[in-house]
């Protein structure tokens, strides 16, 4: 995942490394997402250890291949990233919108449980 500027001074787990990305052709959203490809998964399950609980070293992390797509390319897996998150956290309040709409309906009326949900809708 990519540590936003406001988690910058968190604590990181013992499970976790941090990754500070010194190539600036690589963009950070771009390298998160090529962990989460297979090529990315079977590298970093090529170089774990650990049976019950596995991890990978710093030193294995180095080693790791991550191909350097061309600047706009990632420009682009970032902004279809940062869109999903925002669209993802829309459909959520829209679904509370619509499931505080429905218990409106039936404590008031159907009338009142619309009128709750196109002032929500209108808002986001």
């Amino acid at each position: 995942a990519v540590v936003e500027p406001a988690w910058e001074s968190a604590l990181i787990s013992s499970h976790l490394i941090r990754l500070r990305i010194r190539d600036s052709r690589i963009d950070p959203y771009f390298l998160a997402l090529f962990f989460m490809t297979l090529p990315g998964k079977m590298q970093i399950q090529k170089w774990s250890n650990g049976g019950v609980q596995p991890e990978i070293s710093q030193p294995a992390v180095k080693v790791i291949t991550v191909p350097v797509l061309p600047w706009p390319e990632q420009q682009e897996i970032r902004r279809l990233i940062l869109l999903a998150r925002a669209l993802r956290t829309q459909s959520d309040n829209l679904l509370q919108a619509a499931k505080r709409a429905v218990e409106i309906a039936i404590e008031q009326d159907e009338a009142a449980g619309r009128a709750y949900l196109v002032q929500k809708m209108e808002v986001t």
